[in-house]
């Protein structure tokens, strides 16, 4: 599938100028009690790198910082309005993140075995074209390490 398909123009033009924080999803235990219950063990990721699929304004990057001593911790989001805010976000590390804005299709921008964990919430469900979500999903193990977890919540 090519980027410059109907769904994800539709995607691309929605989201262009971004979403909200969803900071209320903080106050749901399900995510440290199942989302990130793989993180409980704090000192096991640290020097490690995440990836936050589908990362919004970078409310789970910071969450993730605040659990682990990891090394870098990048988000990817189909809105360019979403990447440009979390690049301007001063309670982040900046020099410890890199955020890429995908074509909504694949994880080009990323390299192959990056990362020790990725998680995703409030996304998977947004991408209805199964060709499109099994790819992303093949895209999202193209990035992880061997050993590397993925953690995902879909409605």
């Amino acid at each position: 599938m090519k980027p410059d398909n109907t769904y994800t123009k539709m995607q691309k033009s929605f989201y262009a100028k971004g979403t909200s924080d969803h900071l209320e999803h903080n106050e749901n235990p399900d995510y440290s009690d199942i989302l990130l219950s793989d993180l409980k063990e704090g000192s096991k990721w640290k020097g490690k790198s995440a990836l936050d699929f589908g990362c919004g304004r970078g409310r789970n990057v910071k969450n993730l910082f605040k659990l682990c001593a990891w090394d870098r911790v990048d988000g990817v989001d189909i809105s360019d309005g979403n990447i440009q805010y979390t690049k301007r976000r001063t309670d982040i590390d900046q020099s410890k993140s890199n955020w890429f804005c995908n074509n909504g299709i694949d994880l080009s921008g990323l390299g192959s075995d990056e990362y020790d964990f990725i998680m995703s919430t409030i996304v998977l469900q947004h991408i209805p074209v199964h060709e499109i979500r099994y790819n992303l999903f093949k895209e999202i193990y193209r990035v992880a390490k061997d050993e590397g977890i993925f953690s995902f919540q879909i409605g």
